[in-house]
C-alpha cells in the first residue's frame, strides 16, 4: 500500500506555508506510525498499516492548510488493477457533497 502527497508549491507561498515544513508535519505523522518515507511524499506500507493511511486519507483534507495547499493526494493498494490509485481529494470532495457539506470551511 501506498499513499502519495503532493504540495503546490504557489499555493504554500500564497498562504505562507513553507513547503518542506508542511512536509516535515506529514513525514512526522508517517513515521510516528511506523511507516517508510520512500521519497518526498510518498510513503509505503504493508497491509497491516491500513488503519494509517486510513487515518491519513481522513484526516489530512479535514485540516484546512492541508487543504488550502494540496495538489495530489492518492492512496494506492496491492491486489487492485496495477494502474489504478485512488484520488482522495476528489473522494474528500466528492463525498461531502453527497452529504451536504460542501462549502468555504470544508474546501
Amino acid at each position: 500500500m501506498m499513499m502519495e502527497i503532493y504540495f503546490d508549491e504557489e499555493k504554500c507561498k500564497e498562504h505562507n506555508y513553507d513547503i518542506n515544513e508542511r512536509y516535515q508535519i506529514i513525514d512526522k505523522f508517517f513515521e510516528d506510525n511506523h511507516v517508510k518515507k520512500i521519497d518526498k511524499g510518498v510513503y509505503l506500507g504493508t497491509k497491516d498499516d491500513f488503519t494509517v493511511f486510513n487515518k491519513a486519507n481522513i484526516s489530512l483534507p479535514r485540516t484546512k492548510w492541508f487543504r488550502q495547499i494540496i495538489d495530489k493526494m492518492y492512496w494506492r493498494v496491492e491486489g487492485l488493477a496495477p494502474a489504478y490509485r485512488e484520488d482522495c481529494m476528489e473522494a474528500y470532495y466528492d463525498s461531502m457533497r453527497k452529504c451536504g457539506l460542501l462549502n468555504e470551511d470544508t474546501m
